[in-house]
């Protein structure tokens, strides 16, 4: 995961793991924390764009 626009440069790029929910639901966490997962949905808007869902934040599907 990386961080652009607004958030760009507050965290450096790192991988998630990702459990499966279900169709399209998955969770994760940062790498070495503890504690809560997150929720991570993708999603297409009804123009089509896709999004990925990460916790209380939508972003727009660039890759």
């Amino acid at each position: 995961m990386e961080f652009v626009d607004s958030l760009e440069g507050t965290s450096p790029p790192f991988d998630l793991e990702l459990a499966s929910l279900g169709d399209d639901v998955w969770a994760t966490r940062r790498p070495g924390e503890q504690g809560w997962y997150l929720p991570v949905a993708f999603t297409k808007r009804p123009d089509g764009r896709g999004y990925l869902s990460y916790g209380a934040r939508a972003t727009p599907k660039i890759a």
